[in-house]
């Protein structure tokens, strides 16, 4: 997943060059985990790139490919560590509604790969045990968009993800510069 996310960082790095249409963006999140009754926050973060095409009645449709960590997980007590991280890679849809020139809301729909890896060290035993879990979920989100100038927009974006009792929801809030 470290592969795909430096292949994602070249590409959104390398958006410049192209046409209008194209942008790049990038988000800090309050990232929610929620396991059966078990919850903690963690912190986020993401890089994307896509391209808008116009649409009728001041409407707008992206495509974005990203990268976003959902933050990482360390557990110790007396007897063991436990660190847990959790990353993905996701292709989505934005349809987005202008209700002025500055301002619009969108919606996410997309797939994302979902990257978790375990670690755990039990403390005195020396026995190591590391897992990764690849699959690819369903991912979903709202979110608004303020046009500073014609190239930059500040977002803010509630995303939902689940894999199996794993539930995580975030609160970003980022940039967008548009070429």
């Amino acid at each position: 997943m470290k592969k795909s996310g430096i292949v994602c960082v070249l590409v959104c790095l390398s958006v410049p060059v192209l046409a209008d249409g194209f942008y790049v963006a990038g988000d800090v999140s309050q990232v929610k985990w929620d396991i059966d009754e078990l919850s903690t926050n963690k912190t986020g973060l993401s890089l994307a790139g896509g391209y808008t095409f116009s649409l009728p009645f001041q409407d707008t449709m992206a495509v974005e490919v990203g990268y976003r960590s959902l933050g990482v997980h360390r557990d110790k007590d007396s007897s063991d560590a436990y660190r847990s991280e959790f990353n993905t890679l996701q292709f989505s849809m934005l349809a987005s509604h202008y209700f002025s020139p500055r301002l619009s809301a969108y919606g996410r729909a997309g797939v994302a790969q979902l990257d978790i890896d375990w670690h755990a060290n039990p403390l005195g035993s020396g026995d190591v045990a590391d897992k990764s879990v690849t699959r690819n979920r369903p991912i979903f989100g709202i979110g608004g968009r303020y046009n500073f100038n014609e190239h930059l927009a500040t977002r803010l974006e509630y995303t939902y993800l689940k894999w199996e009792d794993f539930r995580f929801t975030g609160l970003g809030l980022g940039l967008e510069y548009s070429f």
